[in-house]
């Protein structure tokens, strides 16, 4: 089910949301999940925040920018967990120039077996299965 076939993604786009700022101070924030639901992936397209570095763009330190992205979230994982989202379009990423360094990005990625590969699908199936407690 993808972001624009989520039951709740008309409703959220539409809603007058007031940001809850609680969650950043001492206190802990109090989420309203619907309909009991319990996990959330947070999921940021780094166009706005870090755009110099953009593989949309083309810019050629996009490589660069992408493996000491991960470079940083790796040693930073060793205390708590840590995850990077690579959006992907055909529009964007199939352009040979941009699919290219896709590939030697992943072929950074294989050579360690501490770093997981995956999709939205699979992270929820994990979380389900290894933090029941949490999740339901």
């Amino acid at each position: 089910m993808g972001a624009y076939n989520a039951p709740y993604s008309v409703a959220l786009i539409t809603a007058d949301i007031q940001p809850d700022l609680i969650g950043y101070g001492k206190t802990p924030p109090h989420p309203q999940w619907p309909n009991t639901e319990r996990l959330a992936i947070n999921f940021v397209i780094n166009i706005e925040e870090g755009a110099e570095q953009n593989i949309l763009q083309g810019n050629t330190g996009s490589e660069n920018y992408l493996i000491n992205t991960v470079r940083c979230l790796y040693r930073e994982g060793k205390k708590a967990l840590k995850m990077k989202t690579v959006a992907l379009h055909t529009r964007i990423s199939g352009h040979p120039g941009r699919a290219e360094v896709i590939h030697r990005f992943l072929d950074y990625l294989a050579v360690s077996p501490d770093i997981w590969i995956c999709t939205r699908q699979k992270i929820s199936q994990h979380c389900y299965q290894q933090h029941p407690d949490v999740v339901m």
